[in-house]
C-alpha cells in the first residue's frame, strides 16, 4: 500500500533541514497572524468603511510595515490577496465552498512564493540561529519517515489553516450585531445579495455549507491516490495525501453542519453546545468529515429540515 510513497529518503537530502524548519514556523506565525490579528481586523474594515477609506487605511498599513517588518508586510499582503479574491468571486455568485477554496489557495501560494523568494535575507537567516536548539529536539524526536509525512503535506495543511480561519471569521463578523449596517450592497457591488444584506445571507450560507458536488470525486481519487498502490511516481502519492487533508477539512465544515442541525433539534443549552464543537474539533474530526462525505449520498440535512417541517405542523 505505502511502499515508496513515504519513504522517500531523498527528499531529505534536497531540502535543507534549516530551512524545513524555517518554513514551518513561518507558516506557524503567518496562519496565527492571519486568523486573531490580520483577518478579523481588515475584513471588518471592509465591511464598515468605505472604499475610500478602505484602501487608503491598507495603503498607511503597508507603508508602515514595509518599514517596520517585511515579514508582517507579506502576512498583511496574503490578507490582502485572500479577502479580495474572495470577495471578486462573491460577486460572480460562486459557492462559499469554491470561494474559499480559491482564496486560501491564493494566500497559500504567495506566502509560500515570498518565503522561497526571501528565505536568505538578513531577518531569516537571524531567525535560523534562534531555532538552533528547538532544530535538535525535533531530530531526536522524529524518525526520517515521520518527518518526510509530516513536510510533505505542509502545502494542504497551510490551505487548510487558512481555509479554517476564514471561515469561522466570517461566521463570527456575521454574528456581530450594530447599529450601524454592515456590508451595504451597493458599496461593495455584491449585486447577487439584493434583497437582504450581505452578512444576514453569508450567515445562512455558512449554515447551509457544502462542498460542490465534483468534490466527492476529488476526494475518490485522492484515497485512490494516497492508499491504493498504483505503481505512479511518489509524486502522485504525495499530491493525493494534500488534496485529501483540503478534503477532509471541508467536509468537516459540512458535517458541521448536519451536526448543529441535530443539536438545534435537541435543544440544548449553549454551554452544552459549545462543549460538544469543542470535543468534536479535538476528538471526532474524522468522524464529522465522513459524516459529511456521505451527506452527499443520504442528504441528512434535508432530511432533518422536513423532520422539522413535520414536527410543526404536529
Amino acid at each position: 500500500m505505502l511502499k515508496k510513497g513515504w519513504q522517500n529518503a531523498k527528499l531529505l537530502e534536497r531540502i535543507p533541514f534549516k530551512k524545513v524548519i524555517l518554513f514551518n514556523l513561518f507558516i506557524a506565525i503567518s496562519t496565527i497572524f492571519f486568523g486573531i490579528i490580520g483577518l478579523i481586523p481588515v475584513l471588518l474594515l471592509r465591511f464598515r468603511a468605505s472604499k475610500k477609506h478602505y484602501w487608503l487605511s491598507l495603503v498607511i498599513l503597508l507603508a508602515g510595515f514595509a518599514i517596520l517588518s517585511p515579514i508582517v508586510l507579506i502576512i498583511l499582503i496574503a490578507i490582502l490577496l485572500a479577502i479580495e479574491t474572495f470577495f471578486l468571486l462573491e460577486g460572480f455568485k460562486f459557492s462559499l465552498f469554491f470561494n474559499l477554496l480559491m482564496s486560501s489557495l491564493v494566500a497559500t501560494g504567495f506566502l509560500c512564493a515570498s518565503f522561497f523568494t526571501l528565505q536568505d535575507s538578513t531577518l531569516f537567516v537571524q531567525l535560523l540561529t534562534q531555532l538552533e536548539p528547538l532544530k535538535q529536539k525535533f531530530l531526536s524526536e522524529l524518525s526520517p519517515k515521520t518527518f518526510t509525512q509530516l513536510l510533505a503535506q505542509v502545502p494542504s495543511l497551510l490551505v487548510v489553516s487558512f481555509s479554517f480561519l476564514f471561515f469561522f471569521s466570517l461566521r463570527w463578523i456575521s454574528f456581530c450585531k450594530s447599529n450601524n449596517t454592515l456590508a451595504d450592497i451597493k458599496q461593495f457591488q455584491l449585486s447577487g445579495f439584493s434583497t437582504n444584506s450581505y452578512l444576514v445571507q453569508l450567515k445562512k450560507r455558512s449554515f447551509n455549507f457544502s462542498v460542490s458536488s465534483w468534490g466527492v470525486w476529488v476526494f475518490i481519487l485522492a484515497l485512490l491516490l494516497s492508499f491504493v498502490d498504483l505503481s505512479l511516481p511518489p509524486a502522485f502519492k504525495t499530491f493525493g495525501i494534500n488534496v485529501l487533508n483540503i478534503c477532509f477539512a471541508f467536509y468537516f465544515l459540512q458535517g458541521l453542519g448536519i451536526i448543529t442541525d441535530v443539536l438545534s433539534l435537541l435543544k440544548l443549552k449553549k454551554t452544552t453546545k459549545r462543549l460538544i464543537y469543542l470535543i468534536s474539533f479535538i476528538y471526532l474530526f474524522s468522524f464529522i468529515s465522513v459524516l459529511g462525505f456521505l451527506d452527499y449520498w443520504f442528504s441528512f440535512r434535508t432530511k432533518i429540515k422536513l423532520y422539522k417541517i413535520l414536527n410543526k405542523k404536529k
